[in-house]
């Protein structure tokens, strides 16, 4: 039986009666001020820690490790630059402040470069991941291609999930929705306490009030394109691919990451997975994960399925799942203005055969690789907003000037 969290008096009653564990007395107080529909908005003074207890702040699956830790190695070489950003100069202590960054790791190879912890954050915390956790959801339906549970990624999600057939998903097929492309109506709206929208459904209904499961709510929902011809970019449809593992594995997506990749490339921490009335992952997104943990997941993709020369994932799963192989998922092509483009659940930067591809998350969150340079940078933070196209900007010139350092 899965041990659930919960930060909420009133989630004690539902836990104990169908899940088992919940957390203390003390515990489900001290984070009483986190909790609720706030939650997408909390203030400065208070947001970064409620990051880090997420899992603690709203019922949460647990994501056991394995029974050794795998050791980075460390570089002797300070990481020193600058980066430029609207025609100013600054450096990684600059961006830390000025974008409340909560932690940052930067690998090459296997060797930490810089590791450094900001705003109550240290190596023991655990980060929520937000919609980093989509690429993780996406790894777990490559394996479970590998693994013969799904037949192949052009099958209709409906072969594994029947109650699909009568929604806007009734002919969309795997593939599609790893690219966003479904074609079904979902407006990715956070402002939960305000405008009702799809997000705003999923989130407060199977999360903050637990009225109604991830799969209600997504199999409620029409489609108002052909699937495959728009990218729309939505968290419901991650959720509907998390479900689509849980159907075809017959496991929970949480055991089966265990399973997977966190007991097989020594993890450092339990990881954490909020869930639905039904205990099943929020595909969407927020796991809750250390920062080195995070860059051990890098490392998986940035080595092409190895990690420490141990094969986890095919190397053609990562190719395919990091490089855009429609014309509307060019990168450029999503949005006006907005140079990434999009594959299965991992955003891609321009650039040749060895492309940069990153996971990211709202509130700035970013797992960023770069086979090209054999790099790996892990961001965490607390911004004061969801999206921030500025914010976007800054972090991709980080990146680039962290690249330049270390040629």
């Amino acid at each position: 039986m899965k041990k659930l969290l919960t930060a909420t008096a009133a989630f004690a009653s539902i836990l104990t009666a169908s899940c088992g564990t919940i957390q203390s007395t003390e515990q489900v107080q001290a984070f009483q001020h986190c909790s609720g529909k706030q939650f997408m908005s909390l203030s400065d003074d208070v947001r970064p820690e409620c990051f880090r207890h997420a899992h603690e702040v709203f019922p949460s699956s647990r994501i056991e490790k394995g029974d050794w830790i795998s050791e980075f190695s460390r570089s002797d070489k300070r990481l020193e630059f600058t980066y430029q950003y609207n025609g100013e100069n600054f450096s990684l202590s600059d961006f830390a402040h000025r974008n409340l960054t909560t932690g940052i790791l930067v690998a090459k190879g296997e060797a930490i470069l810089h590791e450094e912890y900001f705003l109550g954050a240290d190596e023991n915390s655990l980060f929520t991941s937000f919609s980093v956790g989509k690429s993780i959801v996406s790894t777990l339906v490559g394996l479970a291609i590998e693994d013969g549970y799904i037949d192949s990624i052009d099958d209709k999600l409906t072969k594994y999930l029947p109650h699909y057939s009568h929604s806007g998903y009734k002919d969309v097929t795997v593939k599609q929705a790893l690219q966003m492309s479904s074609g079904v109506k979902f407006d990715e709206a956070y402002d939960v306490s305000g405008k009702v929208s799809e997000f705003s459904r999923l989130f407060n209904g199977a999360i903050i009030d637990r009225t109604a499961s991830f799969s209600e709510v997504m199999s409620s929902l029409e489609g108002v394109h052909q699937p495959g011809s728009v990218f729309n970019y939505s968290s419901g449809e991650s959720s509907v691919l998390s479900e689509l593992v849980i159907a075809a594995t017959g496991k929970s997506a949480s055991s089966y990451l265990s399973e997977k990749i966190w007991s097989q490339i020594g993890m450092e921490k339990d990881a954490y997975w909020w869930v639905d009335k039904e205990g099943k992952e929020f595909g969407a997104g927020s796991l809750s994960i250390s920062l080195r943990d995070y860059a051990r997941f890098g490392l998986v993709m940035l080595n092409k399925g190895k990690f420490s020369g141990k094969r986890v994932l095919s190397e053609a799963w990562v190719d395919e799942a990091t490089t855009a192989d429609a014309d509307h998922l060019q990168p450029g092509q999503l949005y006006e203005g907005f140079p990434l483009g999009y594959q299965y659940q991992w955003w891609t930067f321009p650039g040749g055969e060895s492309h940069p591809y990153s996971a990211l998350g709202v509130y700035g969150q970013y797992v960023y690789v770069n086979p090209a340079s054999e790099l790996v940078v892990v961001i965490t933070s607390a911004w004061p907003e969801p999206e921030n196209p500025q914010r976007d900007a800054e972090t991709f010139a980080l990146f680039a000037a962290i690249e330049h350092s270390i040629e």
